[in-house]
């Protein structure tokens, strides 16, 4: 599920010039529409979070799916800015329900701490499947209809998403007839090796106001800004990009695709290594971000890319694309355990989607200005250096103390959150 929806939003760079071309519209206009989807994905994945710790995922991503594609016919049949500037946000409301913070929050808690980040790895790698199927899917669609007819059935594709919440769930109902029995047993006085780790018995309010008076957990969230600037205005942009250089219009969709590609192998080898060395999770991170800045400043420094650049360069950047989210969640699930994971890490990715905003919006704003993006490739060199410098000083240590067993045992039986 979490695939299909961030398919579709990797696909919507692909949108940008046929909407402002048959609109007559500004890049800027449908920059910041994107740019308000993304602040709505991110604030509204703070409550999407919570609702998730409390009541399960599986509820929380059926609300999603039917999000996504009212929103996608709604942004359809828009014609002028403010028709995008109401549609386009729904689509980031539905998103923030089928987000990392919801999807991995809910993987996080399935396995035990020490084969966390693995599988946190492995998760983002099958959510960045999407990115590579959607983006080919859409740009056929375009090839050969109009932007609006392709929408519509980009949204029709999507009720894909209905089956797998059904799945979904019948996994979540297995897993808290493991925790019952788990808890029955703990009740009797029995040694039962817990692989799911239940968490001490900690408020959500305590938990985020400890988490937020912690030094690490602050850098990591102001760093993650930088990761949704770096993202969302390259995939606003690229596409558009690569057709001012003159190059052909399939060469934008292929480097969405490549960038997919790229992706499911970079996720998954970043859940790897921060597995493999478990205390230099944030020097991983700082070195993703001042590769991002290299391979930036080799695209600012070639202003005429050929199409074997073009896809190269793709492919680099798929690497470094989202192979920060599983390291980040990993880093959040250290600091404070599995039980609130999905809530502090919609915290952080809230903050992404405020980078993110910027990156889309800005994108735009910069284009309509000089004619060019050069100056936001460079803001993206600069932002990157930065972000790494941000997570070096930390420290990703448990900021509260495990409970007794018998308080653990007694959360065990109340919890039935997935």
């Amino acid at each position: 599920m979490g695939g299909v929806a961030f398919g579709v939003s990797a696909s919507f760079g692909l949108f940008l010039k046929p909407i402002t071309d048959a609109e007559n519209l500004k890049r800027q206009v449908i920059g910041l529409a994107v740019g308000l989807n993304m602040l709505v994905q991110g604030f509204s994945s703070i409550g999407w979070g919570a609702l998730t710790d409390t009541y399960g995922a599986a509820p929380v991503m059926a609300c999603g799916a039917a999000l996504e594609v009212a929103s996608l016919v709604a942004t359809s049949y828009s014609e002028d800015g403010w028709q995008f500037y109401l549609a386009v946000p729904v689509e980031g409301l539905a998103t923030g329900a089928l987000s990392f913070s919801v999807v991995l929050g809910a993987v996080g808690k399935l396995v035990a701490p020490e084969r966390r980040s693995r599988s946190l790895g492995m998760a983002s790698s099958t959510i960045a499947i999407g990115n590579v199927v959607v983006p080919p899917i859409t740009y056929a669609l375009l090839a050969s209809r109009s932007w609006s007819a392709a929408m519509r059935l980009v949204a029709g594709g999507c009720v894909v998403m209905f089956p797998l919440c059904l799945c979904f769930a019948a996994a979540a109902r297995t897993l808290r007839r493991g925790r019952a029995d788990y808890a029955a047993a703990a009740k009797a006085g029995d040694e039962v090796a817990n692989p799911l780790r239940p968490a001490p018995a900690r408020s959500l309010g305590e938990t985020v106001r400890t988490a937020a008076a912690t030094r690490s957990y602050r850098l990591v969230f102001a760093g993650f800004f930088v990761c949704g600037f770096h993202v969302f205005f390259v995939r606003t942009h690229f596409p558009a990009y690569l057709s001012d250089r003159g190059l052909p219009e399939w060469v934008g969709a292929a480097s969405l695709s490549l960038i997919g590609l790229g992706n499911v192998c970079g996720t998954f080898v970043a859940g790897m290594l921060a597995q493999r060395y478990e205390k230099r999770k944030p020097r991983i991170l700082a070195c993703i971000y001042a590769a991002r800045s290299l391979v930036f400043a080799a695209i600012a420094l070639n202003d005429r890319p050929s199409v074997a650049f073009a896809l190269a360069i793709s492919c680099v950047i798929g690497l470094l694309w989202l192979s920060t989210v599983p390291v980040t969640n990993a880093i959040v699930g250290d600091l404070a355990g599995p039980r609130y994971v999905s809530t502090l890490f919609a915290i952080i990715f809230a903050n992404h989607q405020v980078g993110s905003f910027f990156g889309a919006w800005l994108g735009g704003k910069v284009f309509d200005a000089h004619g060019s993006y050069a100056p936001m490739w460079w803001l993206c060199v600069g932002a990157g250096l930065l972000a790494a410098a941000d997570h070096l000083p930390i420290e990703a240590t448990r900021i509260f103390d495990d409970a007794a067993p018998a308080a653990v045992a007694a959360r065990a039986a109340d919890d039935t959150a997935l």
